[in-house]
């Protein structure tokens, strides 16, 4: 991969931790470096993933490599991960994460991942402090990364990754934006790697809950059908600009709901949620407008119904 040769500086992850808060230093030695720490809960597919490998690339397209390369996913589903060469430029940066076995909640079991790549992305470093220095990468975290790969190159800004993350919010789970908006996606979810999973009631718990809901929605399907064929299935409605049927995420919010109650979860909150409202999402532009939003139900006939 190529090394980035722009401004210098160290991002150092503190040790990998099952809630996927991690804290970490950094030694800034140019006037435009941008200062942070990256580093994941979730890995890939719905629960904790276990020997995953993450690749980035930053926002002209070129790969970025860590110090400690490679970067795999550890036995809790997260990793730590230093790059040194970062400057704000580099931002929005793309992370990519492919393979190792994960932990099915609807199977009660971990199942392989061989062959699979999820994404998710880092709009800004400000983004990056705000979720702890701990970005999740999920189904979810990568429907936005394709809806954010829509935008034309030249206008892939931060705002524009935000936008597509609140724009998947909207479609999928509109429960996920409260308390915290579109951040309560970019952020880790706790990793199950379990049957008797302990999440707390906040945005890392809840967003747990909905990628467990995500994998009975899977488990659903006439067999066999993955976690990661859903996965594959949605992401690429998002590409295509496929009507996403609200039946599909009344269904979502439905398992997600039952399974916070078969497991006897803290994160009651989700009781109260609302369904997304299905639909297209729309692509955002530069400063991460999104149009409007009202005249999506036309588009079924473009390309079916997920």
């Amino acid at each position: 991969m190529i090394n980035s040769k722009k401004t210098r500086l160290t991002m150092f992850a503190a040790s990998m931790v099952a809630a996927a808060a991690l804290t970490g230093c950094f030694n800034d030695k140019s006037a435009d470096a941008a200062p942070g720490v990256t580093s994941f809960g979730n890995g890939v597919a719905q629960g904790a993933v276990v020997g995953a490998e993450c690749v980035y690339t930053n926002n002209a397209g070129a790969s970025l490599t860590p110090a400690n390369e490679p970067v795999v996913t550890g036995e809790d589903g997260t990793a730590p991960v230093s790059i040194v060469g970062l400057s704000a430029a580099d931002f929005p940066i793309i992370i990519a994460c492919t393979g190792g076995n994960y932990y099915d909640e609807a199977l009660d079991t971990f199942v392989s991942n061989s062959g699979n790549t999820m994404e998710s992305m880092i709009p800004s470093l400000d983004a990056l402090a705000q979720v702890g220095n701990s970005v999740g990468v999920n189904t979810l975290t990568d429907m936005a990364t394709k809806l954010f790969k829509k935008v034309p190159a030249a206008e892939r800004t931060g705002a524009a990754s935000l936008a597509s993350f609140k724009e998947i919010i909207r479609v999928i789970a509109p429960g996920l934006g409260l308390n915290g908006g579109e951040l309560n996606l970019l952020g880790a979810s706790t990793p199950i790697k379990n049957g008797a999973p302990v999440l707390a009631d906040n945005a890392a718990g809840k967003l747990a809950v909905y990628l467990a809901g995500l994998a009975n929605v899977a488990a659903s399907r006439p067999q066999p059908f993955s976690a990661a064929d859903l996965t594959k299935e949605l992401s690429l409605a998002v590409t295509n600009g496929t009507t996403i049927a609200p039946s599909v995420t009344a269904d979502i919010l439905q398992k997600t709901k039952a399974y916070a109650t078969a497991k006897a979860t803290a994160v009651t909150s989700v009781q109260s949620d609302n369904a997304g409202a299905g639909g297209t999402a729309s692509t955002p532009d530069s400063t991460g407008a999104t149009g409007g939003t009202g005249g999506t139900g036309g588009t079924g006939g473009s390309g079916g119904t997920v």
